[in-house]
């Protein structure tokens, strides 16, 4: 999505949001990243014989395989986070486990942003 596209977004969220800030072409282009990180998400139970282990709740041999589920996710400490938090951990994490490690660290922990990518 270029530029221009994103400055169109923003442009018209401004005119139908007056008022509500957010909507900068940087913040658009991290709820974007967000999306696209995130979009992996299946909302589907378990399939028989997919096990977990206790690594954060992932089966680490399945989940190479298969989409990630929802109930691989502490969705507490998914949510307890602030956007800047998931911003950071897309940015400095790609691992899917270390992703998750940082999401459940953070929450628990109340890590500030400077520490995500440095344990």
């Amino acid at each position: 999505m270029g530029t221009g596209v994103i400055q169109s977004i923003c442009d018209q969220l401004h005119g139908e949001l007056p008022g509500l800030r957010g909507f900068s072409p940087s913040a658009v282009k991290r709820m974007r990243s967000f999306y696209e990180q995130w979009k992996v998400l299946e909302n589907r139970p378990l399939i028989e014989g997919e096990n977990k282990d206790d690594n954060n709740g992932i089966d680490s041999q399945s989940h190479t395989n298969r989409p990630l589920a929802v109930g691989d996710l502490e969705w507490k400490d998914f949510l307890a986070i602030s956007f800047t938090h998931h911003s950071e951990i897309i940015a400095k994490v790609s691992n899917l486990e270390e992703r998750l490690f940082y999401i459940k660290k953070t929450a628990e922990c109340h890590w500030s942003k400077e520490r995500i990518g440095r344990t």
